[in-house]
C-alpha cells in the first residue's frame, strides 16, 4: 500500500502533456494567416485624387479607384497615376506685336484627365509629359504675346500675374489629349524686357505731338 502511494505521488508530481488542439482549430488559424496574406497581396486602397491602371494578362488597361481595388499579382500589372500633376515652370522668350522681345516666366496647371493613355504613354521610352507640356504652353503664350502691343502688356511686364486665355486651339488640344493632359490654367507671373530690346523699341517708337506755337492763331 506504501508503494502505490508512492507511485501515485510521483505520478502526481510528474508534469502533465500538453494538449493538441483540435484539427478544426489549426484549420481556421491557418486559414486567416493565409487570408490575411492574400488581402495585403491582392487589395488597394486608391484615395480620391489617384487611379489606378490595371493591365491583366497584356490586355487592355482598365482604370479603377477611388475605394478598394483587388489586383492578382503575377497577372496583373498595374500603376498609380496622380491626378494632380505639380506645376509646370517653365522661361520662354516672345516677341509683342511691335517687335519687342520679352523674357516670361510661365507657370501652368496640368492635370490627367485620361489615366489610362497617361501611363502608357509614360512608359513609353524617351517619354516625358513635361516636355509636351511645356512645347504647348509656350506656344499658346507666344500667340498671346504676339497679339499684343508692349503698351498693353505693361501691367503685366510690372510684375503682375497674367492669365493666358484659351487659344481654342484643337490641333495642339490633341496633342495633349494624346498624353491624357489638359492644361486648365497658365499664368505669366513675371516679364523682363532686356535693354536692348527696349532701346530698339523706344528708338522706333513715334515722336510725341509737340504743343503748337502759342503765337500762332
Amino acid at each position: 500500500m506504501a508503494g502505490d502511494l508512492t507511485v501515485g505521488s510521483v505520478a502526481a508530481g510528474m508534469p502533465r502533456q500538453g494538449v493538441e488542439p483540435p484539427p478544426v482549430v489549426v484549420f481556421i488559424v491557418v486559414a486567416l494567416v493565409v487570408a490575411g496574406i492574400v488581402v495585403v497581396a491582392t487589395v488597394r486602397v486608391i484615395p480620391e485624387h489617384q487611379r489606378l491602371v490595371v493591365w491583366r494578362l497584356g490586355g487592355a488597361p482598365v482604370v479603377r479607384g477611388p475605394g478598394l481595388v483587388w489586383v492578382l499579382p503575377g497577372i496583373d500589372r498595374w500603376e498609380r497615376v496622380w491626378l494632380r500633376v505639380d506645376p509646370l515652370e517653365t522661361w520662354s522668350q516672345a516677341f509683342t506685336r511691335d517687335g519687342v522681345l520679352l523674357r516670361l516666366k510661365i507657370i501652368a496647371v496640368v492635370s490627367v484627365i485620361d489615366p489610362a493613355r497617361y501611363a502608357a504613354r509614360a512608359a513609353e521610352p524617351s517619354a516625358s509629359a513635361d516636355v509636351a507640356a511645356g512645347v504647348i504652353v509656350e506656344g499658346q503664350v507666344r500667340r498671346y504675346i504676339a497679339e499684343r502691343d508692349l503698351t498693353q502688356l505693361t501691367v503685366m511686364i510690372a510684375g503682375g500675374v497674367s492669365p493666358v486665355p484659351d487659344a481654342g486651339d484643337a490641333a495642339r488640344r490633341w496633342v495633349l489629349g494624346q498624353w491624357g493632359l489638359a492644361v486648365s490654367v497658365i499664368q505669366i507671373v513675371q516679364a523682363d524686357v532686356p535693354l536692348h530690346s527696349l532701346h530698339h523699341w523706344t528708338a522706333r517708337a513715334p515722336a510725341a505731338p509737340t504743343a503748337s506755337d502759342p503765337g500762332r492763331s
